[in-house]
């Protein structure tokens, strides 16, 4: 994406994710991740058009070569594994230990520049709550000081 608003003439010096994972395009198993959009969804009317999506997006996402970029990334992750989906659909060998392990969620393979990385409390789906956020926002807002 950065390469791409570059090419439109878009300085970006650096992009900030929030609990973000790069997979290996072999991880993605497109039958897994129909089955849970056919669960998630079964109770809304428009349920086959989701699945449909669903469907396109991880087909797209495992066929998909990421590029290396010099852009650097500054990540905030999740303390906590959790429950979530990526870990249930995508990653379900994915622990703790693992985690922990791989510290920049394997996005150091599309940065060429180190990964700065800051813990957030919560799991995927509770690290984005204002209470878990704030105790990061003299970081983040210092990231984008320059730039305001």
């Amino acid at each position: 994406m950065v390469a791409e608003m570059k090419l439109w003439g878009w300085e970006i010096p650096f992009v900030v994710m929030f609990d973000t994972w790069t997979v290996c395009r072999e991880q993605i198993d497109v039958q897994r991740v129909t089955t849970y959009a056919q669960k998630v969804f079964a109770s809304l009317p428009d349920c086959e058009t989701r699945v449909q999506n669903t469907v396109r997006l991880a087909t797209m996402l495992r066929d998909y070569t990421a590029a290396v970029s010099s852009t650097k990334i500054y990540l905030f992750k999740s303390r906590e594994v959790g429950d979530e989906a990526f870990r249930r659909v995508v990653r379900p060998d994915l622990t703790e230990s693992i985690s922990r392990s791989l510290t920049a969620n394997m996005l150091d393979s599309v940065s060429t520049q180190p990964i700065d990385v800051w813990l957030i409390n919560g799991n995927h789906d509770s690290c984005m709550k204002m209470e878990n956020l704030c105790t990061h926002k003299d970081t983040i807002l210092a990231l984008f000081r320059k730039w305001l």
